[in-house]
């Protein structure tokens, strides 16, 4: 539905064509939206940056749409050691795995994260849903589990606590 999301179709075309022509072991991995420690702020990505860093400025932040879509999120580490767990298997199969928490949170319940693990609520005003907007996406990492006994092991809360501490020291 998007020129970002026709990119990524366009890589993993290319990534299984190089698979089947040369037998190399190529994974996908599609993780869902990472956050955690480190993360630069880039505007129009990421949105739990976003928001610490209109809440660290004292900004307003645009909502699109009434904050209802529904995401998966997921903690860095988490993510890091799905790619570990792959890595560790050394297959030549061409795979592609789903990586999230297979939890969806409302953006309404994420920014009632954000501002609890900051103590701090920002401003925020909501605008007409685009036509690209998507209102659900929580990934099934089954596929994964199964392959590699990769789980997620970082709640929400606990990631956005950490996130927050490490901005709050770095900016």
């Amino acid at each position: 539905m998007s020129y970002y999301g026709a990119g990524k179709v366009a890589i993993e075309t290319f990534l299984q064509t190089y698979n089947n022509n040369h037998h190399g072991g190529v994974a996908i991995l599609r993780p869902s939206n990472i956050y955690g420690p480190g993360q630069p702020y880039y505007q129009g990505f990421g949105v739990i940056r976003t928001m610490f860093k209109h809440i660290r400025e004292g900004t307003t932040m645009e909502i699109w749409g009434d904050g209802s879509a529904i995401r998966d999120y997921l903690y860095i580490d988490d993510l890091v050691d799905a790619c570990l767990s792959i890595a560790d298997t050394r297959t030549c199969d061409y795979n592609v795995f789903n990586v999230g928490s297979g939890i969806g949170y409302s953006l309404n319940t994420l920014i009632e994260q954000v501002e609890t693990a900051s103590g701090t609520t920002f401003r925020k005003v909501y605008r007409r849903t685009r036509a690209t907007d998507v209102s659900s996406i929580i990934l099934d990492s089954t596929k994964i589990a199964n392959f590699s006994g990769w789980q997620p092991l970082v709640s929400l809360e606990a990631g956005l606590e950490a996130t927050w501490k490490w901005i709050s020291a770095n900016e």
